[in-house]
C-alpha cells in the first residue's frame, strides 16, 4: 500500500488533479477559510482545537512535502537551463563549422591565386634564363631582372613566414626549416662538412647549416600543401649525374643552373665521377657556353677531387 495526495495549487487553492504518490496530503482547510473569508476568531480557535488533536507527525509531513515541491520546481528550471545551454551550444559549432567553411574556402582562394602568381612567375624566369644564352651580352642586365623578380616573389604574401629563430646546433631527428625553400623537415644526417641532409616531405635535399632554422613537428605538418616556387632539386645545391649518359647528366645540369639563378645561390657543385673523363668534359665545355658561368674548378680531395665540378656564378 502507498499513500497518496491530490496536489492544489497554493496560489489559487484549486486543485490540479495530479496524484502525489508516496506521500500524505497537506490539510488546506485554514487557507481556503482565510482566502473566503472566515472571521479571524473563529479560524483562532480552530486551529488551537486542532493543535490539541493533531497527530505531532503531521507538521513533519506538510514540512517535508513543502521541500519534495521547492526541489522539484528547482529541478524544473535545471532542467530548462540544461536544455538552453545545449541550443546555444548547439548554435555555437553551427557557427564554429561557418567559420571553418569560410577559412577553408579563403584558403583555397589564396592557393589558386598563388599558383597562378608564381607560375607567371617561373614563365618569365625561364623567358630571362633563355634570353641570356642567346644573347650573352645582356647577362648582367638580364641577372638584375632575375635579382628584382626573386626580390618581389620573396616578399609576396603567399608565402610562408620563417620564425627566424636561429639554430645554435644541428642534431640527427631536429625539426628544421630550409629557409630556399620556405618549407619544414627532419634532419637525417649533419655532414663533417656542414652540409645537413633533410628529409622534406618525400624529399631528402642537403643544404648548408646557415641555411637551416629552428621548426616544430607542427610547422612541418601546416606546411603540408602549401605552394612555393621550385626546381627540379627541392633546392640542393649538388647535383649527382654519375652513371648517366651525357644529355641526361645536361638536361639535369641545366635544371640545376635554373634552380641556382631563382634562388641566387653562388655556388653549386655536380658530381660526374672521374671513370674516362667524358662526362666530366662534356659537362664542362657545356657549362662555359653558359653566360651566368663565373667560373668552374674541381673539388678538394677530400671532398672528391677531380670527380667533383664546383661551378661558380656571377
Amino acid at each position: 500500500m502507498t499513500n497518496a495526495a491530490v496536489e492544489f495549487d497554493p496560489e489559487t487553492m484549486a486543485p490540479t488533479f495530479r496524484l502525489l504518490y508516496g506521500q500524505a496530503g497537506r490539510s488546506w482547510t485554514f487557507p481556503i477559510a482565510e482566502r473566503w473569508g472566515m472571521p479571524e476568531g473563529v479560524i483562532c480557535r480552530a486551529k488551537a482545537y486542532q493543535a490539541e488533536i493533531e497527530d505531532p507527525q503531521q507538521g513533519v509531513l506538510e514540512e517535508l512535502g513543502e521541500i519534495k515541491a521547492r526541489f522539484e520546481r528547482e529541478l524544473e528550471e535545471a532542467r530548462a537551463l540544461k536544455e538552453e545551454a545545449r541550443r546555444r551550444e548547439r548554435r555555437l559549432r553551427e557557427i564554429l563549422e561557418g567559420i571553418k567553411a569560410k577559412r577553408r574556402e579563403i584558403l583555397r582562394r589564396i592557393e589558386e591565386r598563388g599558383k597562378r602568381r608564381l607560375s607567371e612567375l617561373e614563365e618569365r624566369l625561364r623567358k630571362l634564363i633563355r634570353e641570356a644564352s642567346l644573347h650573352p651580352e645582356r647577362a648582367a642586365a638580364i641577372k638584375g631582372e632575375v635579382r628584382r623578380i626573386k626580390e618581389a616573389f620573396s616578399t609576396s604574401p603567399l608565402l610562408p613566414r620563417t620564425s627566424g629563430r636561429s639554430l645554435t646546433e644541428v642534431r640527427e631527428g631536429d625539426w628544421v626549416r630550409v629557409r630556399g625553400l620556405g618549407r619544414s623537415g627532419e634532419v637525417l644526417r649533419v655532414g663533417t662538412d656542414g652540409r645537413v641532409e633533410v628529409l622534406v616531405g618525400s624529399i631528402k635535399v642537403k643544404v648548408s647549416r646557415g641555411e637551416l632554422e629552428a621548426a616544430s613537428r607542427e610547422e612541418a605538418t601546416r606546411d603540408e600543401g602549401r605552394v612555393v616556387l621550385e626546381a627540379e632539386g627541392m633546392g640542393s645545391r649538388e647535383l649527382n649525374v654519375v652513371g648517366l649518359r651525357v644529355q641526361e647528366a645536361l638536361s639535369k645540369v641545366d635544371k640545376l643552373i635554373d634552380e641556382a639563378l631563382i634562388h641566387g645561390w653562388d655556388e653549386v657543385q655536380i658530381v660526374h665521377g672521374i671513370g674516362t673523363g667524358r662526362l666530366r668534359k662534356a659537362i664542362r665545355d657545356h657549362l662555359k657556353e653558359i653566360p651566368w658561368i663565373k667560373g668552374l674548378k674541381s673539388a678538394p680531395l677530400d671532398k672528391g677531387g677531380g670527380g667533383v665540378t664546383i661551378v661558380e656564378l656571377k
